[in-house]
């Protein structure tokens, strides 16, 4: 091995891949997919050729591949196109436990999905999912299953998030517009956690918004969820933030874009 090929902290390739640490560590410890080496204190030290490994993984999660058929292809040089499974199996075994009242079981399917996947993988093939399961009938004590289903995500995410304030290198405002459901903003704020972001979250705010100002100093970021339309009045106070602190402002929710056009419209 070339000397002097460079090596990447776990941090580092978190931030250059967009897998966490504990995805990392769980892919080496359980599925023993990485095999990076140790620095003299025993911290990960990994090379071009295991960000390249990564990547593969990635892409073979992303394409529906589930994780214990990962090291075999890789090993075999094969697609894995007839092994695509689509949902992440943790998504119906969510649906089962939310179902039956077993808050407790949802709960570890819901961390054991987060440990082994990106967070993106876990976005698109469970969480979308989910979110679509318990919002078509008839599902018994359907307002019951989605509260469980709402406290598992706001909880979790909450956490992770708090958890991963001191890994971010930019800080990021994330406003929740107040009468948006929190979960799903809660669930936007890991996304954008998993980016990079230190991610702090305002919720419940609705005319305050001026007063943002105070808070943001030049090159920090604002965001904003709601699941609304916002009004005149709330597009032409975030337009005056951003007029005063040159912060970037992004939208997230049901009327995102719609939002961001009609901020970029409203007269000062």
């Amino acid at each position: 091995m070339d000397s002097n090929a460079p090596l990447y902290a776990i941090r580092d390739v978190a931030s250059m891949t967009g897998v966490n640490p504990v995805t990392l560590r769980a892919w080496q410890r359980r599925y023993g997919l990485i095999n990076p080496q140790r620095s003299g204190k025993g911290h990960r030290l990994y090379s071009e050729q295991d960000l390249q490994n990564i990547r593969q993984i990635m892409a073979l999660l992303e394409k529906g591949i589930a994780i214990r058929h990962v090291k075999s292809l890789l090993e075999k040089n094969l697609d894995g196109d007839d092994l695509l499974e689509g949902d992440l199996a943790q998504a119906k075994g969510i649906y089962d436990a939310l179902a039956a009242k077993n808050l407790g079981r949802a709960m570890q399917l819901l961390n054991e999905a987060i440990k082994e996947y990106p967070i993106q993988v876990v976005h698109e093939r469970l969480f979308t999912v989910l979110e679509q399961w318990l919002n078509e009938p008839p599902l018994a004590g359907s307002e019951i299953v989605k509260s469980l289903w709402h406290h598992c995500i706001y909880n979790r995410a909450q956490f992770l998030v708090q958890a991963s304030l001191q890994q971010g290198s930019e800080k990021l405002y994330l406003v929740l517009m107040q009468g948006s459901l929190a979960h799903l903003g809660w669930w936007h704020a890991l996304l954008l956690s998993q980016q990079g972001w230190q991610v702090i979250v305002l919720e419940g705010m609705r005319e305050q918004l001026n007063t943002l100002d105070v808070l943001l100093e030049h090159s920090e970021a604002l965001a904003i969820y709601s699941d609304a339309k916002l009004t005149a009045v709330q597009l032409h106070k975030l337009r005056q933030v951003a007029q005063h602190t040159g912060s970037d402002i992004r939208f997230y929710g049901l009327h995102a874009a719609q939002n961001l056009a009609l901020m970029h419209e409203a007269v000062s």
